[in-house]
């Protein structure tokens, strides 16, 4: 829950190489029931207007770069849920921004990706679990809401084959899924 969000902290760690001292910025908040076990930050996206174009600041008319939307995470869990954080800039904390219900993972998830957007305002992520099942979820843009697009089991054989994880192409169209069996599966969206 949201309540859980907490620990702040600042906390010197190394030099440089000038010898001056760095300082890490330190957040931890509490992810799942069981462990925390993958994650993904989600790609920086610029904040849309109603007319399509990027927001900008204007301030005695001089234009400024445009408005980033708040950092993201998805994550994914020992409690079978996949889970995307949403980083509040006021209160400096991390808010549990959406739950994946019913649909979701029967067994441990393994791993998640967040798939690269190239400029469309849709949003993709890719679970995968211990059972060998991977999920694609998807949003058509911020605001609407999460579906699942594709669910698939994973290997070619009866035994069950455990999905390690799942990680997109640079462009986002091919989504490659690592095996217990020694394999990488590549899988491409293809158009109906």
């Amino acid at each position: 829950p949201a309540s859980d969000v907490g620990g702040d902290k600042s906390e010197p760690s190394g030099e440089d190489q000038a010898g001056k001292k760095k300082i890490w910025h330190n957040e931890s908040f509490f992810a799942h029931n069981g462990g925390c076990l993958c994650l993904c930050w989600a790609a920086a996206t610029v904040a849309e207007e109603s007319n399509g174009k990027s927001k900008s600041r204007s301030s005695k008319g001089k234009t400024e770069d445009p408005l980033v939307q708040p950092r993201r995470l998805v994550t994914g869990g020992a409690d079978k849920k996949v889970r995307i954080w949403r980083h509040d800039v006021k209160t400096h904390s991390w808010a549990d921004q959406h739950r994946f219900g019913s649909a979701s993972h029967k067994a441990m998830v393994r791993d998640v990706a967040w798939r690269p957007n190239v400029g469309i305002p849709t949003n993709t992520i890719a679970s995968c679990s211990e059972d060998g099942v991977v999920m694609i979820w998807s949003q058509l843009m911020a605001g609407k809401p999460w579906e699942v697009k594709a669910t698939f089991a994973i290997g070619k054989g009866v035994l069950e084959v455990a999905a390690w994880q799942v990680s997109w192409s640079i462009t986002g169209s091919i989504l490659a899924i690592s095996t217990s069996d020694s394999e990488v599966e590549l899988y491409k969206e293809q158009l109906d």
